[in-house]
């Protein structure tokens, strides 16, 4: 997400940005006062093989103070962006609920409804395609075309077919048909 531009959150990463130049800083200039040391001959190395305790103390100390400074304006950095990201999300929780209402008023609308129900029979079909093995549709395809029209047209009209095509629960509706010889 792009953050707009905000005096609020323009100050915080500032402060960050320089609370890390500030370790860095301090950071190479630990390392220039090593290379210098090393860069001396054998005998002045070995005078000055050890620091003074105080340097180093207050290398430590400088350094405690550093990393507290950082916390605190990653902190603050986080605040503010925190206070952005919850803004964005009340007004896109706005919108939302705005078009939900919107989507509500035109539930009753039938061609909504016909509309959401071609797009639930497009839906179960790919679905259908992607997760099965089986071409039901050269299938449906092959027994369709020896079909006679109107053929099994009674299924519909039927009480329990009716009663499974309403339910909006996830429901299996079972059809058992033994097919007979026309010779019998």
């Amino acid at each position: 997400m792009l953050y707009p531009s905000d005096p609020c959150i323009d100050e915080s990463r500032g402060n960050l940005e320089l609370a890390l130049i500030s370790i860095y800083l301090l950071i190479l200039q630990f390392l220039c006062k090593a290379i210098r040391l090393c860069d001396k001959t054998t005998p002045s190395r070995a005078v000055k093989a050890f620091w003074d305790p105080d340097d180093i103390v207050d290398f430590e100390k400088s350094c405690q103070d550093l990393e507290a400074r950082l916390d605190m304006e990653v902190q603050n950095c986080e605040r503010s962006y925190n206070k952005i990201d919850r803004a964005e999300s009340l007004h896109q929780g706005s919108a939302l609920k705005d078009l939900l209402l919107q989507l509500k008023e035109l539930k009753d609308d039938a061609r909504v409804a016909d509309l959401w129900k071609r797009l639930d029979e497009v839906e179960r079909s790919d679905i259908l395609i992607w997760t099965s093995e089986i071409p039901y549709k050269d299938h449906h395809t092959t027994a369709s075309e020896g079909r006679t029209k109107d053929t099994g047209e009674w299924l519909f009209e039927h009480e329990q077919y009716k009663a499974w095509q309403s339910s909006d629960e996830s429901m299996i509706l079972w059809l058992h048909g033994i097919r007979r010889s026309l010779f019998c």
